[in-house]
């Protein structure tokens, strides 16, 4: 499974919006609390590399998987083949 540490760049987008709300208390501190989050059943990073987008989501309970999307631009197959 891609590390996601290794696309420090990638814009992060949540995908497919679930019902309900989270909330994370992190300690005393309300600073640092957070509420009323929302809920996806996936996350994309797009751009890990040029053409190149990577989704994380949960095909079932308690398991992880993840898809590579790749553009089908003519732009994006001359970059990745040189």
């Amino acid at each position: 499974m891609p590390r996601i540490a290794s696309f420090p760049n990638a814009r992060v987008t949540g995908e497919n919006q679930l019902e309900g709300k989270s909330n994370h208390f992190i300690g005393n501190d309300p600073a640092r609390w957070r509420t009323n989050i929302p809920r996806f059943g996936g996350v994309r990073y797009n751009q890990i590399y040029p053409g190149i987008d990577l989704l994380y989501y949960g095909a079932h309970p308690r398991q992880l998987e993840y898809d590579l999307i790749v553009s089908r631009s003519e732009e994006t197959i001359r970059r990745n083949h040189k």
